[in-house]
């Protein structure tokens, strides 16, 4: 809000169409979101405003001729030789021990001794 407006707090009541644009121009330009982030936060605040309208705090809903859509990605997969070449590499810290885990079916216990002591 201090990128356009000059202030770090907007009544609830003043969120209009073009607060929404703006919001979402700032999301893309100055946070750098993708579509697809920028979308969930505009969503998000959508849930907000219902919530508003829902308990009389405001009358009008800002998000009526308001459409944003969620562009599908397309996920790119490891191949073979990738995921070799990470079986094969040799983790020493913790942290990668983990990330190793998550992506196949090993168990963090079997690799590493669990502690109480931070990761990173």
């Amino acid at each position: 809000m201090r990128w356009k407006y000059k202030i770090s707090d907007i009544d609830i009541q003043k969120i209009d169409y073009a607060f929404l644009n703006d919001f979402e121009l700032f999301l893309r330009t100055e946070r750098l979101c993708n579509n697809n982030s920028a979308v969930k936060y505009i969503r998000n605040l959508g849930k907000v405003i219902r919530i508003c309208i829902a308990n009389g705090w405001i009358q009008k809903d800002p998000f009526v001729n308001y459409h944003s859509k969620i562009k599908e990605v397309t996920r790119v997969f490891l191949n073979e030789s990738e995921m070799s070449a990470i079986s094969s590499k040799n983790f020493n810290n913790k942290g990668w021990k983990i990330l190793y885990c998550t992506t196949h079916t090993t168990k963090i216990s079997n690799m590493i001794k669990i502690d109480t002591k931070p990761i990173f």
